[in-house]
């Protein structure tokens, strides 16, 4: 029970939205009954908003437009990629097949 509780908690913080987390419970891999996992949804529920009213923040959800996109120029930024590159001597490469994935239509 406590860890389809703290599956709810950790979910709505980390900012996925409502029905993602429910789904993910319902869907877990436990013989607990359903009605016992809708307890620990509703527990879960009542506790973070108990918390963000009292801390007086608001949650945040993932969704598109959230963050700005991440283009191939971004990952030559990250101080992991530069680093590496100054100790492997490696050049800046031309876009990668996951470069591609990440980067956005213009």
């Amino acid at each position: 029970r406590e860890q389809l509780f703290l599956s709810y908690w950790n979910g709505k913080m980390l900012g996925y939205p409502d029905n993602m987390i429910e789904v993910y419970i319902r869907d877990f891999n436990t013989e607990l009954p359903q009605a016992a996992r809708n307890e620990e949804i509703q527990r879960g529920r009542t506790a973070v908003d108990a918390f963000f009213r009292a801390s007086g923040l608001s949650p945040v959800v993932i969704r598109e437009g959230l963050d700005e996109a991440v283009d191939s120029n971004f990952w030559e930024t990250l101080p992991s990629v530069v680093s590496h590159r100054a100790r492997t001597l490696i050049p800046t490469a031309p876009a990668t097949a996951h470069d591609d994935t990440c980067a956005t239509q213009e």
